[in-house]
C-alpha cells in the first residue's frame, strides 16, 4: 500500500464552508469610526446582520436537509429490519409446519405399522391354531384309525358263536 493511497491516511472531517465574517471588520472599527460616519456603520452593520441572517438560514435549511436524509434513511433501515423480521418469522413458521407435517407423517407411518403387525400377529396366532386343530384332527383321526384297525385284528381272531358251538377261541 502506498503511504499516500486514501485508505492509509487517517480520516480528517473536511472544515466547516467558509462565509466572510463581514462583521469583524466592521466591529473593530467602530470605536475608530467617528459620529459623522454613523449611518454608514448603521448600514454597515445592517448589512452585516442580514448577512448573518443568510449565513444562519442556510446552514438551517442545510441542516434540515441532513435531518431530512438522516430520518429517510433511519426509515430504510427501520423497514428493512422490519422485512427481514416478518422474513425470519415466516420461515420458522414454514419450518414449524414442515416439522408438524413431517412429525404427522411419522406417527400416521408408525400408527400404520403397529397395525399391519396387529393383523400380521392376528394372522399368525390364526394360522397356528388352524395348524393345531388339522394337526389335532389328523393325530385323532389316525388314533381312531388305528383303533379301528386293532379293533379289526382283534376281532379277526374270534370264532363266532355259530361256527365253535357257542364258544370263543
Amino acid at each position: 500500500m502506498s503511504p499516500h493511497s486514501p485508505s492509509s491516511l487517517p480520516f480528517v472531517s473536511p472544515p466547516p464552508p467558509v462565509s466572510f465574517n463581514w462583521c469583524a471588520p466592521l466591529e473593530a472599527d467602530n470605536a475608530k469610526r467617528s459620529r459623522s460616519r454613523k449611518s454608514q456603520l448603521q448600514l454597515a452593520m445592517e448589512q452585516c446582520d442580514k448577512s448573518k441572517a443568510r449565513d444562519a438560514k442556510r446552514r438551517a435549511e442545510e441542516k434540515a436537509r441532513e435531518d431530512k436524509a438522516i430520518a429517510l434513511q433511519l426509515q430504510k433501515e427501520r423497514r428493512a429490519a422490519e422485512k427481514e423480521a416478518e422474513r425470519k418469522r415466516k420461515d420458522e413458521e414454514a419450518k414449524r409446519q414442515q416439522e408438524e407435517r413431517q412429525a404427522k407423517a411419522r406417527r400416521q407411518a408408525a400408527e400404520v405399522k403397529r397395525r399391519e403387525e396387529e393383523k400380521a400377529e392376528k394372522k399368525r396366532v390364526k394360522d397356528e391354531r388352524q395348524r393345531r386343530a388339522r394337526e389335532r384332527k389328523a393325530y385323532e383321526q389316525e388314533v381312531a384309525r388305528a383303533q379301528r384297525e386293532a379293533e379289526r385284528i382283534r376281532n379277526a381272531w374270534k370264532v363266532p358263536k355259530w361256527r365253535s358251538g357257542g364258544a370263543w377261541r
